[in-house]
């Protein structure tokens, strides 16, 4: 683990972040801005986060990007793809791509790296300030970029017509054939979508949506180094984002025990149970609480 990971350890999360989080979360899905929400995880996950500043460096990326005024739109993407992922400047991080700091969005600015979903927070949060129709696109195993809803037609291009860009690997733009070339080679004993289901991996995806992969990500980042309290913030906010997630729950609960926080552990996993009685896992949690019950006596 590196020097700087070392330091997320031993936290516990931010309560004024998760707050203002939640608050935010309010917002309907067309208002709730990515990067508002990922400074504030960045700021739950540790609390040296600098947030007016994260904001100034965005701020500054998007002003230094010139669009041609009344430029198509493909052209105006492109032109945010080359300013923030031309030679030298942002770039996905292949060689530790499972470091928590590449699902930290003030870390990505600093660093110049992170990953695929990191980076196209990073584009989106630039194209809202440019005015830019973007939504962020959760194929299966690679995030993206492509137009938001109703982008297309308002910019007088046919469905056919549309593109995605790979923030991760320097912002390249990706046709129809691109992706279905990806989704063979990386699934390839996995049916052949139809039209809703390529409508549905290939659109616009909700920002809840967008913030759970992200949230999903770091819980797997911190339960790879054992980081039990990492693991904690990733649940905790993939539960404010999803309630009825009762598979988290249940992961929740655990790590509570392995803490020794049996109270916290009971409630979680009795809400498992409660709410998933035919789980596979179901017997074998049911012996874990009532092991709890019997140590808080």
């Amino acid at each position: 683990m590196t020097t700087e990971s070392l330091r997320y350890r031993d936290h516990q999360g931010d309560p004024t972040a998760r707050l203002a989080l939640s608050r935010l979360l309010a917002r309907t899905d067309d208002t709730l801005p990515l990067d508002e929400a990922a400074l504030l995880i960045a700021r739950d996950e540790r609390h040296d986060v600098d947030i007016p500043a994260a904001r100034a460096r965005l701020d500054a990326l998007a002003h230094s990007i010139r669009l041609r005024p009344g430029a198509p739109l493909q052209e105006a993407v492109a032109r945010v793809a080359i300013g923030l992922f031309g030679e030298g400047r942002l770039t996905g991080d292949s060689e530790t791509y499972d470091d928590p700091q590449n699902s930290d969005l003030p870390r990505v600015l600093e660093r110049g790296r992170g990953l695929p979903i990191l980076l196209s927070i990073v584009m989106l949060g630039v194209a809202r300030r440019l005015g830019l129709p973007l939504a962020g696109v959760s194929f299966p195993g690679h995030f993206l970029v492509g137009p938001a809803k109703g982008a297309l037609e308002a910019a007088g291009l046919p469905a056919e017509r549309s593109f995605w860009l790979d923030p991760f690997h320097g912002g390249r733009v990706l046709g129809v054939h691109d992706l279905r070339r990806s989704l063979k080679r990386n699934f390839p004993h996995a049916p052949e979508p139809g039209p809703e289901d390529w409508a549905r991996l290939t659109g616009p995806a909700p920002p809840r949506q967008v913030l759970v992969r992200l949230n999903q990500n770091l819980k797997r980042s911190w339960a790879r180094r054992k980081n039990s309290d990492g693991s904690l913030r990733a649940i905790e906010r993939i539960l404010l984002l999803t309630p009825e997630a009762w598979p988290q729950h249940r992961d929740r609960g655990l790590l509570l025990a392995r803490v020794g926080a049996l109270s916290a552990a009971e409630s979680a996993l009795t809400t498992y149970l409660a709410h998933v009685p035919g789980a596979p896992d179901a017997p074998r949690i049911a012996v874990i609480l009532s092991s709890l019950r019997l140590q808080r006596g």
